[in-house]
């Protein structure tokens, strides 16, 4: 018997969940393709998927970037060190022009941002509440101290009834918990503000609970748990919900994610092959590895060039460990700078292509509906198959070397109506298929090239 082939855990995941996750370990992603694929598009998307949110909350973003944590800029050939980690500007005091060392872009962005040095594994704890509270289930506190807490947290469960008083107490709130439950095992309460320690998180994988018939666990009922791996180093408190009860449904639980994905902070560098990278970064090269982050393993440090603390010493910076860079890229121009060996060790590149299922989704068909030739008259049927066949004919012409860069993206097929479509094949398509030409991109029988895409063109615009 043939075997079957184990299933690719990432097969079916979109584009912005597998960049998401990238992100988390490498800590510095590029995305690239050919316009129109939705490099920029996808950058929300990628950051609220990290963080465990809705991706399609717009508002939740929205939030973000109002709140700092979320920071937009563009690379260019004029931007240099001065303007990425720090430089001398130019301020006017007193009728005087002086000059003076301000931050740069990063600098801004770190000296603003809070410095949390969260471990990866934690951004997964923060996503699991944030999961599960989405499909309904609840959180509960379980207080398991001492000895009969700690075997039963070794063999994967919880547990509650010391004696038959105890077991009546918490037996109403016991059964409330169900399959799929968060649980968070807590330490004792601080005398001083009443707070307990988070000591591990679960999920209850078990759907009811079992009578324990030789009480070597010290509880008279226990049940399936998960437990991830131990928190009580992080310190995360929660109020002591309950003096007396040992199980507790926990109902806020947004303080305990936000400390669990320790406020992560987002730079977005839009086309940043368009700067000289290595000028830009100058030594923060070596500094944006995530191995070399603040408190890190193999944490370093650079002395800038211009700044001084209160005692006249060059200023030290490190990159904090919940700064994260995203960074996209065009693929098709070649005009722009490119990334040396050094700087691609630093980042994880990630390739988004010209998408038909994207189209399909814009417009709300389904492929059937394509498929069937009796549709071959709506607008929408029309635009999608030209997107597919514009893109043909550049893979048919296009210079050999550059097949796997050189498409054209989905989103310059995306209209409201047909009138805003034949705008855009006039005024964008188009131009950027001129430009595909005079760039030699595209080479090869390039008046049959001329003369194929006329055609296809025709009922949208005549010829190019």
């Amino acid at each position: 018997m043939e075997k079957q082939k184990e299933k690719n855990p990432e097969e079916g995941k979109p584009d912005y969940v597998k960049i998401a996750d990238l992100l988390k370990y490498k800590k510095n992603v590029i995305i690239q393709g050919v316009p129109g694929v939705g490099k920029t598009y996808s950058i929300p998307k990628i950051i609220l998927t990290m963080l465990g949110q809705d991706s399609e909350d717009k508002g939740k973003f929205k939030k973000l970037v109002e709140e700092g944590r979320v920071k937009y800029v563009t690379f260019h050939q004029s931007v240099d060190y001065d303007d990425f980690v720090e430089g001398f500007r130019p301020v006017e005091e007193d009728g005087i022009v002086k000059y003076k060392v301000k931050n740069g872009i990063i600098t801004d962005m770190i000296d603003k941002m809070p410095h949390d040095n969260i471990p990866t594994a934690n951004f997964e704890l923060a996503n699991i509440i944030l999961r599960q509270k989405r499909n309904n289930h609840k959180v509960w506190k379980w207080f398991g101290v001492g000895n009969d807490g700690e075997e039963c947290v070794k063999k994967n469960k919880i547990g509650y009834g010391k004696d038959e008083k105890d077991l009546k107490k918490l037996q109403e709130e016991a059964d409330k918990i169900k399959y799929g439950d968060v649980v968070f095992h807590v330490g004792n309460t601080t005398e001083s503000d009443r707070m307990m320690p988070i000591q591990k998180i679960g999920l209850v994988t078990s759907s009811k609970w079992e009578d324990v018939t030789i009480n070597n666990d010290g509880f008279l009922k226990t049940r399936d748990v998960t437990w991830y791996r131990d928190i009580s180093k992080e310190k995360i408190f929660i109020p002591d919900p309950s003096k007396d009860k040992a199980i507790v449904e926990i109902k806020d639980t947004e303080k305990i994610v936000e400390k669990l994905q320790g406020d992560p902070c987002f730079l977005v560098i839009d086309e940043i092959n368009r700067g000289n990278i290595s000028k830009i970064f100058g030594e923060l090269i070596t500094l944006i590895e995530a191995d070399k982050r603040e408190g890190e393993e193999n944490e370093l440090s650079i002395e800038l060039p211009y700044s001084r603390d209160s005692e006249g010493n060059p200023r030290k910076l490190t990159i904090p460990s919940n700064l994260y860079i995203i960074g996209t890229m065009n693929t098709a121009d070649k005009s722009t700078g490119t990334i040396d060996y050094a700087m691609r060790r630093r980042f994880a590149f990630y390739t988004l292509k010209s998408n038909e299922n994207a189209l399909l989704k814009y417009y709300g068909i389904s492929k059937d509906y394509l498929k069937n030739t009796s549709n071959k008259d709506d607008w929408k049927v029309k635009a999608i198959n030209l997107h597919k066949k514009v893109d043909e004919l550049i893979k048919k012409h296009v210079t050999k070397d550059l097949k796997e860069d050189v498409e054209i993206g989905h989103s310059f097929f995306m209209a409201e109506n047909e009138e805003q479509l034949k705008l855009k094949i006039e005024y964008e398509v188009i131009p950027l298929l001129e430009e595909y030409l005079s760039d030699d991109i595209i080479t090869e029988d390039t008046k049959k090239f001329r003369d194929a895409i006329g055609k296809l063109l025709n009922p949208f615009k005549n010829g190019i």
